[in-house]
């Protein structure tokens, strides 16, 4: 009898690890009344993007998190963290942004930011994706961390109402064809060609006193992209709602 029990209770503990390990992963999970992955018109859905490793100091983020318009609509994100982020969504994926002069240090499980949508049409959760368009994430010594670093788990708030008629075919999507990006002088603090995350944080340090050019320098002019002889933390929030998108004050970037 012992022995049937030993045996009973290791299948047990096996299933437990095994469940525990798949949760782990770098996928979503569903969390709701059941296990039920559909949701209909009405519904809403958050997902949360977390830290799934520790990392001694991150001073900043930058990705666009994909959802299907299709079957979503974005309403707002909610922040975790403790650099507040600034936020701009677009068709099919959010652009969320965060940046400061100094990093902090994050432990696996730190909430960064959730998103909440209300579900347009009848939908499998599975079956989209909500990973990343673009990603970009550095400790303080500026070493790029991979997608690895940041899972995301998906909540149904509410499922919605079950439609009464006969389901519609799904429109395919169609995909807008690739552009290439212009090169970007004001904002390239760092030459590397294009503006991005690290030129934002980059910006911020001179602003706080750290490395600041001469006023009149190359490097100056880059950096006071907001052209009011100054660089300051109006400066970073010009290249920060640059790279989200969807602002117009952002100064002489992209000129």
């Amino acid at each position: 009898m012992k022995k049937i029990f030993s045996k009973t209770l290791s299948i047990i503990l096996s299933t437990v690890i095994l469940l525990s390990a798949v949760c782990a992963a770098n996928t979503f999970t569903v969390s709701a009344e059941t296990t039920d992955s559909m949701v209909y018109p009405g519904g809403e859905i958050r997902v949360t993007y977390s830290f799934s490793k520790d990392s001694w100091s991150v001073p900043c983020y930058f990705f666009e998190a994909k959802y299907d318009s299709n079957v979503l609509e974005f309403e707002n994100v909610e922040n975790h963290w403790s650099i507040p982020p600034m936020f701009a969504p677009h068709d099919g994926y959010v652009s969320v942004i965060a940046s400061s002069a100094y990093g902090v240090e994050v432990k696996a499980g730190d909430k960064l930011v959730s998103m909440s949508y209300s579900v347009k049409k009848e939908a499998n959760i599975n079956s989209i994706d909500f990973g990343f368009k673009h990603f970009e994430l550095y400790d303080d010594d500026y070493v790029p961390l991979d997608e690895s670093y940041v899972a995301y788990s998906v909540e149904v708030l509410s499922r919605g109402e079950v439609p009464t008629t006969e389901p519609t075919t799904t429109e395919p999507e169609t995909t807008e064809p690739a552009t290439t990006e212009p090169k970007i002088l004001y904002g390239d603090v760092n030459g590397n060609g294009l503006v991005n995350i690290q030129d934002a944080t980059e910006i911020q340090k001179f602003g706080v006193g750290i490395n600041t050019p001469e006023v009149g320098s190359d490097l100056f002019e880059l950096a006071d992209v907001n052209d009011d002889g100054r660089i300051s933390i109006l400066d970073v929030t010009c290249v920060q709602k640059y790279l989200v998108g969807g602002y117009n004050d952002t100064g002489l970037l992209g000129k």
